[in-house]
């Protein structure tokens, strides 16, 4: 049975009007079906659903009036159209069928031609039926959905968007003009930015990239983070897109407590831990060379090691019971810089970083907090040295002034050089549909992307460099400033660190 043909039930008790039915409709694109009783009629609708029904009225023990009320009470098969198969040509026999749900008569004798032309009539009305079924009910998804969808036409005008599409990019009944870039313009950001230059294209089949929409963060209201994606379709004359809206703003956001955590982990567990293996390694080597007092003193001091452990975790466990994050009122300031790189060189241990922060930019307010500003240089700093051929860049960091609302945080290393494709990716927060986070590009760090997500959110944006003069990399992160912050500092006109941090 093909699945495209339609297909129509016979039901009569007289084998020669079976038959020549058969042959009135055997050139027809339809799979005919016939049975001689009422009774069988009713238990193969109760299995398969026809397309159309021909049914006789004038049937031993269960005539077709009765058939015809027994399915339009049935679920499924109600909307099944029914043409009743009659000898009755009394205005009362034709009430009486259309009181119990048929569609429509036919009389016998029939002709061969009427019967072909009501058969396609009817056929044709039921599928523009289901047809608007079904666009009613892909209508009621639309209205319903989280999920935001927009239409536009080749000009990427907007012709269409549902509630949330227009929630989402807060259109006005008149606003139906814009094109979908102008709409998200108004208040988001396009991040990355490499992935728009070729709007409004999808993106390659398989592709990990995701375009991004990014609300900044606001006094009122935290970031809002969301993933378009132009749905592949058939070719259409018209060249109308479909885009979808997907808001992935939870996501982020475990996602960077994820990262956030693994920061404090690194942080929390590495002193302790070096403290007790370097005892036990002391230990290990020279045993013979030790009196029994210094053997006391290094026991003594991996019996303290072990009890700041057990305070580590239980500062962890607490850190995961009230979900520690990024979002603090307290506010990171250009003055911060310094004194935030020596405290995270102090695990890290290199023996070069240079700081500068001029001091008319030393009490300027980013939009950012201070537990931000110290994960994103913790993370900065540890990817240079990670990435770095002997684990010991030397490392410039600077804070400029871009205009009354923006600086840019530079970081410079003498590592190595990367493809031009892997600094653009480097940003990428990448995730699954199911939330489980990779968070990685090849070859770059955990938390490069979560950089990112930070200074987005805020409204600012990051870019990665190969340094033009040596090998090494270039990372900029233009910061929004408060616009109220912008009061000249009295400090220093620049703050240096030494060559070596402890």
């Amino acid at each position: 049975m093909s699945k495209h043909q339609h297909i129509v039930l016979v039901v009569d008790d007289d084998p020669t009007t079976l038959l020549n039915i058969k042959q009135l409709l055997a050139g027809e694109p339809y799979e005919l079906m016939t049975v001689t009783n009422a009774k069988r009629a009713l238990e193969l609708t109760s299995r398969i659903l026809p397309d159309l029904i021909l049914l006789d009225v004038v049937m031993p023990q269960m005539d077709g009036f009765a058939v015809c009320k027994i399915l339009r009470e049935r679920e499924g098969a109600a909307n099944i159209p029914i043409l009743l198969l009659t000898a009755l040509d009394d205005p009362e026999s034709r009430l009486k069928g259309l009181e119990h749900g048929a569609d429509d008569f036919i009389s016998k004798p029939f002709d061969a031609v009427e019967l072909k032309a009501r058969v396609r009539t009817i056929l044709r009305l039921d599928r523009a039926r289901r047809i608007n079924a079904v666009r009613d009910r892909f209508n009621w998804v639309l209205e319903t959905v989280q999920t935001g969808f927009v239409i536009t036409d080749r000009r990427d005008r907007i012709l269409y968007a549902n509630p949330t599409g227009r929630q989402i990019l807060e259109l006005t009944s008149d606003e139906t003009s814009l094109t979908f870039l102008e709409a998200a313009l108004q208040h988001c950001t396009l991040r990355p930015e490499h992935l728009w230059t070729t709007w409004p294209a999808p993106l390659p089949a398989g592709s990990r990239e995701k375009r991004l929409l990014i609300r900044p963060q606001s006094s009122f209201a935290p970031a809002q983070w969301l993933e378009v994606e132009v749905l592949q379709q058939e070719k259409d004359p018209d060249q109308q897109r479909v885009i979808q809206l997907r808001d992935i703003t939870e996501a982020m956001q475990s996602q960077q407590n994820v990262w956030t955590f693994h920061r404090f982990i690194s942080h929390k567990l590495r002193s302790p831990i070096n403290t007790l293996l370097a005892g036990v390694e002391m230990l290990h080597e020279s045993l013979e060379m030790f009196e029994t007092e210094e053997i006391q003193d290094i026991v003594d001091m991996g019996y303290e090691s072990l009890l700041r452990l057990k305070n580590e975790v239980s500062d962890i466990e607490q850190f995961v019971g009230v979900s520690r994050d990024v979002d603090t009122n307290t506010p990171a300031h250009c003055r911060d810089l310094p004194g935030l790189v020596k405290e995270a060189n102090k695990l890290l241990e290199l023996e070069s970083v240079q700081v500068e922060c001029p001091a008319e930019l030393a009490d300027r307010q980013l939009l950012l907090s201070l537990p931000a500003l110290t994960l994103i240089l913790a993370e900065l700093m540890d990817n240079a040295a990670k990435f770095h051929p002997r684990h010991q860049p030397a490392l410039q960091l600077e804070m400029v002034a871009l205009d009354d609302t923006h600086v840019r945080l530079r970081l410079l290393d003498d590592g190595v050089r990367l493809p031009s494709a892997l600094l653009e990716q480097a940003w990428q927060p990448y995730f699954q549909a199911e939330g489980r986070f990779t968070g990685e590009v090849d070859g770059m760090g955990l938390g490069l992307p979560m950089v990112a997500a930070l200074v987005w959110r805020a409204g600012g944006d990051c870019r990665m460099l190969n340094r033009p003069d040596q090998p090494g990399i270039i990372i900029e992160l233009d910061i929004p400033t408060h616009p109220q912050a912008l009061a000249a500092s009295t400090a220093p006109a620049h703050v240096t660190s030494p060559t070596h941090q402890t």
